[in-house]
């Protein structure tokens, strides 16, 4: 989970004062985004529940890596202001990506590990074990993951607050992009699919 957090950086930050240093969107209205992602947290549940909860790991990690690049791509094409070549304004294409692609992406993100704790939590121990684990996801993602934008940030992009106009933060965004792709390739090397376990799980034949 530490590791999620060094190959996965946030620009957060950076993010928050383009929309409203650049593209001119109020703290209002930035918050009223935020109000509207909560229901994209709902939807993500509800979708999970019905239609993903019986998904093998590997395969969830999938989908979650795939609505984590939509949502990079979508970012990005809100950079080059593409939204507004298919008629959508700021605004609108703002709530598009908070709601879909940021919390519903956040929640295919989150359910598939919360399954994975509570499965490999012992016996008995399930309170310490499991507040443990979400301890070093929250550490990986709030904290380590932050950081690790910002070292990159710091001595590769050099992108500042006051040189957020499009091209600088173009830098960013294709990133973001990269980024979303490796975890692709780590799934597919290091995460076996069932067959897999239960092959290894299965006594040797003689």
């Amino acid at each position: 989970m530490i590791f999620l957090g060094i190959i996965n950086p946030s620009f957060g930050e950076f993010w928050y004062y383009y929309i409203t240093d650049v593209r001119g969107v109020s703290q209002i209205s930035f918050g009223l985004l935020a109000t509207i992602g909560t229901f994209g947290v709902l939807s993500g549940l509800f979708i999970f529940r019905n239609y993903l909860a019986g998904k093998e790991f590997r395969t969830l990690l999938y989908i979650s890596s795939f609505v984590s690049f939509l949502g990079s791509t979508m970012i990005l094409a809100f950079v080059l202001k593409e939204n507004k070549v298919i008629g959508l304004g700021d605004s609108v294409a703002l709530e598009i990506q908070s709601l879909v692609f940021g919390s519903l992406g956040f929640a295919l993100n989150t359910f598939p590990l919360l399954i994975l704790f509570a499965r490999i939590t012992p016996e008995n121990q399930e309170a310490t074990m499991f507040s443990f684990l979400n301890g070093v996801y929250c550490l990986s993602q709030n904290v380590i993951s932050p950081l690790v934008g910002y070292f990159i940030n710091y001595n590769f992009l050099n992108v500042t607050r006051d040189e957020l106009a499009t091209p600088e933060y173009l830098k960013i965004a294709k990133l973001q992009i990269i980024f979303t792709i490796v975890p692709f390739f780590l799934v597919w090397l290091l995460i076996p699919n069932e067959n897999e376990i239960t092959a290894k799980k299965s006594p040797n034949k003689r």
